[in-house]
């Protein structure tokens, strides 16, 4: 006997989303079966793994399928979510264990935050990807906002900064779906760096029920994809945002400077790709 849990795609916004959707029978009937995966490999290293060892799921019980199986019995759970589709409540059962053990496993005499920005200035990518958050962050920093960098944290403390948070702020991308740690009602910012929605995040917004203010401040000179590059500035959507929630900040012309340093950054990162782009045609 087995239980099927579908395709498993490990990048982390992903994997909340996408690849946990048929786990909730598994938790429902606590069941100790086998449970069948295609896709990408778990290491037992890595964040994913750390999420399955906290709903109380041992891994020795994830069966990696890359060739045709036989079993006796297969349940085949139905999706509790497909992105842009549907969602059901079984979805979040998942989440809320996660967050109850996380809580439990923390240091009861810890204060969390009231208030966090989840930076992404410390990823690789914040070097050739993604230009301009140093600014910013350092306005939620100044603002007496927690910066929290999520890839250098245990994933118990992740979801604790979350799941305590009245207020979370962040630049636009999967990096929100962990959002699904956070407490109903949460205050969010998010800071547009794409012209392009993520509608797997507005799902995660509803899921939540979370107050969700949208404000843009890319630069965009040409088409891209994940990958990017991206251009965030601190503009005039940003300062009426700020002004708006008694923010402070430095002078608009101290923000100039930094927007045009920032600007040819990622005018010259955009050429180099291009020029790749075209060269491979």
């Amino acid at each position: 006997n087995a239980i099927y849990l579908g395709f498993v795609r490990r990048h982390w916004g992903h994997f909340l989303i996408d690849s946990l959707s048929r786990l909730w029978y598994a938790i429902k009937e606590n069941s100790s079966a086998p449970l069948l995966y295609f896709g990408e490999k778990i290491p037992d290293n890595g964040t994913d793994a750390d999420l399955l060892r906290l709903i109380g799921v041992d891994l020795n019980r994830l069966i990696y399928i890359d060739h045709p199986v036989t079993v006796s019995h297969l349940c085949i759970p139905e999706p509790s979510l497909i992105p842009g589709r549907y969602v059901t409540p079984e979805f979040l059962s998942v989440f809320n264990l996660a967050v109850d053990n996380a809580i439990n496993r923390a240091d009861t005499g810890r204060t969390w935050p009231s208030k966090i920005y989840l930076s992404r200035c410390r990823l690789p990518s914040h070097l050739t990807s993604e230009f301009g958050e140093d600014p910013i962050e350092d306005i939620y920093r100044r603002n007496n906002y927690s910066i929290i960098y999520p890839e250098t944290l245990p994933l118990t403390e992740q979801i604790c900064y979350l799941s305590h948070a009245s207020k979370i702020a962040f630049v636009s991308g999967t990096l929100g779906h962990t959002l699904l740690f956070a407490k109903e009602d949460t205050d969010v910012t998010i800071l547009r760096k794409s012209v392009k929605q993520n509608y797997r995040q507005i799902m995660v917004n509803q899921i939540k029920n979370l107050r969700v203010t949208y404000v843009d401040i890319y630069v965009q000179l040409a088409s891209v994809d994940a990958s990017g590059p991206f251009c965030i500035v601190v503009n005039n959507h940003f300062f009426d945002y700020c002004r708006d929630n008694g923010m402070h900040l430095s002078e608009k012309s101290f923000y100039a400077r930094k927007n045009k340093s920032v600007l040819f950054q990622y005018r010259k990162q955009l050429l180099l790709r291009l020029l790749k782009r075209c060269a491979k045609r």
